[in-house]
């Protein structure tokens, strides 16, 4: 896919790694070049004129020019990829892919396609306080087996104190052979100067390429429809533009989205709620397709904002809750876009996200993802995703008063007979018990009130696509799930698999939509019945009771589906 994010949630640190968990795709491989003569960090000094200073970072050598200083002096550590510390505190929250990259180590999602891939990481630590009047200069230097016909080259960036990393800071780049260089006036416009670093604080770059030419697409011409689908299986879509991404208001193809998540459905009056991610917005979608914004900006993300992955409605009082996964928290957000935290400390990668029970500000969430809500009791179910060993295993329960309860797995219990990286939950009414999708396991569970985990469907540890019952039905990392209290059937987002499942409570396992054999390939989108419907690494999904209708956000392509099963 040539395009790439504008806002990055967090950035996975292993950034050519090759992955763990089952049915992941790696990046495409960078080849190791040997360059024993450059070190892999080293040290500038910061004053009144400007400073460069050359690493290795993974197999490329970086020389990285510092402007003077506008105020202060000191020291600036340059760390290269391999020379990142354990405890480094971007590990334990890496977390959010880069969509739609593969970037497939502990702490990713979803594998997605195999562009952009990731070249190189480069930290800043200062020793003391200091002020960039203008953004730094780069050259960088590829390994000679490293191609760069045909690429586009960005630079990503942290500021500290931030909590989403912003792409493209810098670029594209100059291309000369294999060498790189980024100008200072090939920085970004959203990247207001001066910038001050204190003491203690990091300044992270990623250095990143997007292959334009083999990128998968949606189809030609695509239409949108926000009317209803009339025959089974049938999947429309009721808003966004595919492969469009953007942030615009309007109804239909004019209604953008960049990397939509969470969805909830209101049925009260029809409308949907989107946590649109990459945006930093949370949307509402009306029956007849028009998209507005509820909360969030994409000037304002992280603390000043949201940075919502999934959301839940309450159908008492008409709030909206959101979890936010950077900032390990879950807000209310009201109807007129008014946000309050209710639980957990919004910490960030410069403050590594923790996990523990408690109310309020004292109980801490590590990667908040999937919140489902309670209509008897008024309290919120949420899966947590990561910890700090990047493996995250549990469900906690968050009650009115703000208290975080774990009710089902931890930290420690990670593995294929609990959870592991637990992404969607949905709510059971009639007896409590809630539904899970194991995304690390590749399975559906159920967890009782008494905190059981049982297993519906999948084979945990074991990866792939098959329909049938229990064990023998297989997913690929499954993200969403939405339940269906009168047929007692839940609906699954295959997200691996760019499918959409239908899952009985005995365990039973059928596909209503998508194409498994055509998952990132082109074409990406597809309005149709069945199979011939195609979506583009869906994540999250509701269900409508009254119309007997589902609605997911089909996530790469940037649009919101709605499929009537």
């Amino acid at each position: 896919m040539s395009r790439h994010r504008l806002v990055i949630h967090a950035i996975a640190l292993a950034l050519i790694a090759v992955g763990v968990g089952c049915g992941s795709a790696s990046t495409r491989p960078l080849p190791r070049a040997t360059q024993p003569t450059v070190p892999t960090s080293a040290t500038v000094s910061i004053g009144t004129s400007a400073a460069t200073a050359t690493v290795l970072a993974g197999t490329v050598i970086a020389s990285i020019t510092i402007p003077a200083a506008a105020s202060g002096s000191g020291t600036l550590t340059i760390v290269g990829l391999g020379s990142l510390p354990a405890g480094d505190p971007a590990l334990s929250v890496a977390r959010k892919e880069l969509s739609p990259t593969a970037i497939t180590n502990s702490g990713t999602r979803s594998p997605q396609s195999s562009t952009p891939t990731f070249l190189a990481y480069l930290g800043f630590t200062p020793s003391a306080t200091f002020t960039f009047n203008s953004f730094p200069g780069f050259t960088y230097t590829l390994p000679s087996s490293v191609s760069t016909a045909g690429e586009s080259f960005y630079i990503a960036y942290l500021a500290p104190g931030a909590s989403a990393w912003v792409e493209p800071a810098a670029g594209p780049a100059s291309v000369s052979g294999q060498t790189l260089t980024f100008a200072p006036d090939s920085v970004s416009s959203s990247i207001t100067f001066p910038i001050t670093l204190t003491a203690g604080d990091t300044y992270g770059f990623v250095l990143y390429d997007v292959t334009s030419s083999s990128s998968p697409s949606p189809s030609p011409s695509p239409t949108v429809s926000p009317s209803s689908s009339s025959s089974p299986g049938a999947t429309v879509t009721v808003a966004g533009n595919p492969g469009v991404p953007g942030s615009s208001n309007g109804t239909g193809t004019n209604g953008l989205f960049r990397n939509p998540a969470g969805i909830a459905f209101d049925p009260i009056d029809g409308n949907l709620y989107v946590a649109d991610t990459a945006n930093c917005m949370v949307r509402r979608v009306t029956t007849l397709g028009a998209v507005t914004t509820v909360a969030g900006s994409t000037s304002v993300c992280g603390f000043a904002g949201i940075y919502p992955s999934g959301i839940a409605y309450d159908s008492t009082d008409g709030n909206l809750y959101v979890t936010n996964e950077g900032l390990c928290n879950v807000d209310q957000i009201m109807m007129n876009g008014t946000i309050t935290s209710i639980a957990g400390n919004a910490e960030s990668l410069i403050s590594p996200c923790s996990f523990g029970d408690g109310t309020g500000t004292g109980a801490h969430f590590d990667a908040p993802i999937g919140i489902a809500y309670d209509a008897i009791t008024s309290d919120l179910y949420v899966t947590d995703a990561l910890d700090s060993a990047g493996d995250g295993c549990a469900v906690r329960q968050v009650t009115t008063a703000g208290a975080v309860v774990t009710i089902a797995g931890g930290p420690s219990t990670c593995g294929p007979t609990s959870l592991l990286r637990p992404e969607g939950v949905a709510y059971d009414p009639t007896n409590g018990n809630l539904y899970v999708t194991d995304w690390g396991n590749c399975a559906i569970r159920q967890v009782t009130t008494a905190g059981v985990i049982s297993l519906i469907a999948g084979n945990p540890g074991t990866c792939g696509f098959s329909d049938g019952s229990g064990a023998n039905a297989l997913f690929n990392l499954p993200v969403g799930i939405a339940y269906d209290s009168t047929n007692q059937n839940l609906y699954v987002t295959d997200t691996s698999n760019c499918a959409i499942r239908q899952v009985t409570i005995a365990g039973a396992v059928t596909t209503i939509a998508g194409n498994h054999l055509t998952c990132g390939q082109s074409p990406t989108w597809a309005n149709g019945t069945g199979t011939s419907a195609l979506f583009y690494y869906p994540e999250f999904i509701t269900y409508d009771s009254a119309d007997d209708e589902l609605y997911v956000t089909d996530t790469s392509n940037d649009v919101i589906r709605q499929i009537k099963p």
